[in-house]
């Protein structure tokens, strides 16, 4: 998969997203209540992969870092991103 597959799949996650959990003023959570949805995806993908030994599991893995990463570019999107100084 390239890179403009991958951001069509997170485009994809993005608009459920914004479907899914509107905004209210254009702002759906701070910076922090980010980091902890993020945090909370995090736990969620732990329960689900901990524990289980099936072929699935790269799959389960996958479908929590395309929630994760939606999420990052939502918070971006709301709050604004520091761009790498490099």
């Amino acid at each position: 998969m390239n890179r403009n597959e991958v951001y069509e799949v997170i485009n994809a996650e993005r608009d459920y997203q914004d479907r899914r959990f509107p905004a209210i003023n254009g702002v759906s959570a701070s910076p922090e209540g980010f980091l902890y949805i993020v945090e909370e995806l995090l736990g969620q993908a732990r329960t689900k992969w901990v524990g289980t030994d099936t072929p699935k599991d790269k799959e389960v893995a996958l479908d929590f870092l395309r929630k994760i990463a939606a999420t990052g570019v939502r918070a971006m999107e709301q709050h604004g991103a520091v761009k790498r100084n490099v």
